[in-house]
């Protein structure tokens, strides 16, 4: 079949220089017509080729015409193909390009730049016994650290002294997760073989945005796809602070919302004010929550999902709509329920969610301020929350009123438990 692998790097260098933030909507739209006519290009020269030389020798038009990715050639190119063959089978692939991007100095792959500056580490042979590791990693392994500079980023600086680096100089933990998938796609399109891509995730990243992240690649095509979430081995490439620091406190980026999200719909009642609350789930976790007074809102209580969908614009507040039913529609919730001190309240309990924190730490905070002039509202959404504790959770005061036990606490229905006695409070 005469295999060919032509590839590409220095994809993540080229769009910095054209002002592009690499997961930008016009980067992508860029990057396929780059990789579109690196497609075109290199199977024209393939049918040059086998017009001068003949074609591979297993050609067969009649079986490949109808392929997805032939059909995504232009009409002319498929056509002289159909009478002259090619000269290689499969044409293009992109490999990592690590050393080879350390020697032209410019970003690897399709990859984005990991750090515009960053701990390289080379991994000493046995054969070096005279040179002393910086670092060993768990197998005994000895390797040198080197302070790297990422060049297209320090040839910015040196040409625009006194100045930070442009928003566009974005990092790989910088970038949107599900646009990396999409800009993976737009390369594969143009791609006939598979892709070397990694998708670098903070540490602590949850197990189900992993799955989610392979479940798109899955929908989208995609040949293969690599996640790897920050310390969960030792890299090659690492951080300044984590080549030098042992302790650090983490903070972490939220997954973008998607425009649609399901939702839970609570009714609830406090010292007798009815109170409807609204929760809505990614991955089945409670990701934000919008509420108020029930006399504002009309939502039958036959109803207990629905879905939240998120109006963005650029020059007022975002919207979100709430769906319920088969023909239920409440536009603007958030204005529906007409209280500035409420909708800032289950705002910052949303950026809480979306940022990783533990619902059960959510709760018990909540329910600590009982002087509070929002009192029965917190109350409210802290008797909601409690319903997304996973039983067997740990109470973070774990000494047991009643028995003293301090091994027994956990939370079982949303009530705090002592399995040694049976005590339950579910305040």
């Amino acid at each position: 079949g005469r295999r060919t692998g032509l590839g590409t790097h220095g994809l993540a260098d080229a769009l910095a220089r054209m002002n592009l933030a690499y997961d930008s909507d016009e980067a992508i739209r860029v990057i396929t017509g780059i990789y579109e006519t690196l497609r075109n290009t290199a199977y024209g020269e393939s049918l040059n080729l086998a017009t001068e030389r003949g074609s591979f020798p297993v050609f067969n038009w009649a079986k490949e015409q109808n392929n997805a990715f032939i059909q995504r050639l232009p009409q002319d190119l498929k056509e002289n193909i159909a009478r002259h063959g090619r000269r290689n089978i499969s044409i293009l692939t992109n490999a990592p390009t690590g050393s080879v991007s350390i020697m032209s100095q410019t970003s690897s792959g399709l990859e984005p730049v990991f750090r515009n500056s960053y701990i390289r580490r080379r991994k000493l042979s046995h054969d070096e016994t005279n040179i002393t590791p910086d670092f060993v990693d768990e197998l005994g392994d000895g390797w040198k650290e080197f302070q790297v500079f990422h060049h297209n980023a320090q040839e910015w600086l040196a040409a625009n002294p006194g100045q930070e680096l442009p928003s566009f100089f974005v990092e790989s933990d910088q970038i949107d997760w599900m646009k990396r998938v999409e800009i993976q796609e737009a390369i594969q399109n143009s791609i006939d073989h598979a892709i070397s891509s990694t998708i670098n995730l903070p540490a602590g990243t949850e197990p189900a945005v992993v799955e989610r992240l392979y479940r798109e690649g899955w929908k989208r095509g995609l040949k293969g796809i690599t996640v790897y979430v920050d310390g969960s081995r030792s890299g090659v490439l690492v951080t300044n602070n984590e080549a030098t620091t042992t302790e650090e406190f983490p903070q972490r980026s939220a997954p973008k919302r998607p425009e649609e999200l399901e939702c839970d719909i609570h009714h609830t009642s406090i010292q007798g004010q009815p109170w409807t609350v609204l929760v809505g789930k990614l991955d089945g976790k409670p990701y934000e929550i919008l509420g108020g007074e029930s006399s504002l809102i009309e939502i039958p209580k036959k109803h207990k999902t629905g879905s939240l969908k998120k109006n963005s614009f650029k020059s007022k507040d975002n919207r979100y709509d709430l769906t319920f039913g088969d023909d239920g529609v409440i536009k603007d919730v958030v204005k529906v329920f007409d209280n500035p001190n409420n909708s800032a309240f289950t705002r910052m309990i949303s950026l809480g969610l979306r940022h990783g924190s533990e619902v059960r730490f959510m709760v018990e905070q909540l329910q600590k301020d009982k002087e509070s002039s929002m009192f029965s509202f917190s109350k409210c959404v802290s008797r909601i929350l409690k319903n997304y504790i996973v039983d067997g959770t740990e109470v973070s005061d774990k000494t047991c009123p009643e028995c003293g036990s301090t091994t027994g606490m956990i939370y079982q229905d949303g009530c705090k438990t002592c399995k040694d006695c049976g005590f339950a409070a579910c305040g």
